[in-house]
């Protein structure tokens, strides 16, 4: 496990770096080519996150969440996942619906009602069939393409489709900063795009503290622990049906193909 580098997307870091309203040029130049959004739009936006003073011992183990309130009543929502819970499209949407409903109480004109776009930054893959790394998804006529409102926008940006080079996509230095895997990517990475030098500048003075450091390593160990807690329920699920497959007189080679196991494991089942 390395010690010596925390990632950029463990929690307090992204909340550190674009959850702060004292650094909300960070949290602007993220958005900026990600949303496609005038400049002047951002004047006055507001970071408002119920979630930041959560402690970190009972804090999600992988999820981020940063909502922000621009002038014009937009509200944006950032979440930064690292596992793939395979219900991020239903989870998206369930939120989008929440901050909707929040926006008027009953009785209220639907005039009030502002878009609310989300934001998600994934450390997997969420789509497969999509071959861009940056999605947008609006709620529109599947013929016409016309839209039926835009109160509701989702934006998907998936880290692990992200080319090695710079594809000259805006995004790309910003998609970038979140999977340096050591410091002296995130130096070169900061030489050669100056738009992200302040977040890297940022990463680096909230990396110093030890504290910081010890809990990085004790999240890390959890997430370590929910993995091999994840793999030995996954193994012992494949033996029990490489096991009753046998017992059905299933050839060998044929329960190998269909569990993953091989041939001598399934041997000695």
């Amino acid at each position: 496990m390395n010690t010596d580098f925390i990632p950029p997307t463990f929690d307090y870091i992204v909340k550190g770096i674009f959850g702060s309203q004292d650094d909300i040029g960070n949290t602007i130049g993220l958005l900026t080519p990600i949303l496609g959004i005038a400049p002047e739009e951002y004047a006055g936006m507001f970071i408002a996150d119920p979630h930041l003073s959560r402690r970190w011992r009972k804090d999600k183990q992988s999820i981020v969440d940063v909502k922000l309130t621009l002038p014009s009543g937009k509200t944006i929502h950032i979440e930064v996942q690292i596992d793939d819970l395979k219900n991020m499209a239903k989870r998206a949407l369930h939120q989008q619906a929440k901050r909707i409903a929040d926006q008027i109480q009953s009785g209220e004109n639907y005039q009030k009602l502002r878009p609310v776009i989300s934001v998600l930054i994934l450390d997997h893959i969420m789509f497969s069939e999509e071959p861009d790394y940056l999605n947008r998804y609006e709620f529109l006529n599947v013929k016409s393409h016309r839209p039926f409102t835009d109160i509701q926008k989702v934006i998907t940006l998936e880290l692990p489709k992200l080319p090695e080079t710079d594809d000259g996509c805006p995004v790309w230095p910003w998609a970038k900063f979140f999977t340096c895997q050591s410091k002296e990517a995130m130096q070169m990475l900061a030489k050669s795009h100056p738009e992200v030098r302040s977040p890297v500048a940022k990463y680096k003075k909230l990396t110093l503290t030890q504290r910081m450091r010890d809990i990085a390593w004790e999240k890390q160990l959890l997430r370590m622990d929910k993995q091999a807690r994840e793999d030995f329920v996954r193994d012992e699920a494949t033996q029990t049906i490489a096991r009753r497959l046998k017992a059905r007189g299933v050839s060998i080679d044929q329960i190998a193909e269909d569990t993953g196991l091989s041939l001598e494991e399934v041997g000695r089942l």
